[in-house]
C-alpha cells in the first residue's frame, strides 16, 4: 500500500538573495515523488517502561538520619526497523531491516547517614552506592547494504559499579560565618 508521507519527503533548500542572506523553502523538490511504499510490510513497534523507587528515611536520632534508596528499572521493546531503501555496490537491500527485540533491567540501592556532630560545627553526608543493570538484544534475520547478515544477532551486556562517599562540612566556633568542607 501507499504510505502519504508528503511532509516527510519535503526537502528544505537554501538559494541566496541580492544581499547575500540565504533563503530558504519547505516546497517540495520539482519531480519528487509525494509517496513512498516500503520494501516489505513495516509493524508496529512496542516500547515498555517500567520503574519503581523506594526512600525510607529512618531519623536515628536529632543528629543521625540515616536513608535507603531503592530503584529498579525494566524496559523490553520490540522495534520494527526498515532503513532507508538503497542500491548499493553489490545490488539493491534497504540500508538496514530488522526487527530488533530488547530487554533491560537495571538495579540501584543507596544507603546515606546524614548528621552532624561537635554542636552543630560538623555537618556530614556519607554512603555508599552500588549499581548494577543487564541488557540483551536480539536481532534476527537483518539484512544490509551487502546481503543477508547472520540468521541471529544477539548483543548482551553487563554493568556493576560500587561507590562510597563522603563529604563534611566543618564550621569553627571561633569563626561562624567561614565553612571548610572536605569531600570524597
Amino acid at each position: 500500500s501507499d504510505i502519504d508521507d508528503t511532509s516527510r519527503l519535503e526537502m528544505i533548500h537554501g538559494a541566496t538573495n541580492p544581499a547575500g542572506l540565504a533563503v530558504f523553502s519547505t516546497e517540495p523538490t520539482p519531480g519528487r515523488p509525494d509517496k513512498a511504499t516500503p520494501a516489505r510490510p513495516i509493524g508496529p513497534s512496542e516500547v515498555e517502561v517500567n520503574g519503581h523507587t523506594l526512600t525510607f528515611t529512618w531519623d536515628y536520632s536529632d543528629d543521625l538520619t540515616i536513608k535507603s534508596i531503592s530503584g529498579y528499572r525494566e524496559v523490553e521493546s520490540l522495534v520494527d526497523h526498515d532503513g532507508t531503501p538503497t542500491v548499493g555496490i553489490l545490488g539493491g537491500n534497504p540500508a538496514s531491516s530488522s526487527i530488533r527485540a530488547t530487554e533491560f533491567e537495571q538495579l540501584t540501592h543507596e544507603l546515606q547517614l546524614v548528621g552532624s556532630a561537635w554542636d552543630g560545627r560538623m555537618d556530614y553526608v556519607a554512603g555508599i552506592y552500588y549499581y548494577t543493570d543487564e541488557s540483551e538484544q536480539t536481532v534476527p534475520g537483518a539484512a544490509s547494504v551487502l546481503g543477508p547478515r547472520s540468521p541471529l544477532d544477539v548483543t548482551t551486556a553487563e554493568n556493576d559499579s560500587l561507590a562510597i562517599y563522603g563529604e563534611f562540612t566543618y564550621t569553627p566556633e571561633s569563626l561562624p560565618d567561614w565553612h571548610f568542607t572536605l569531600g570524597v
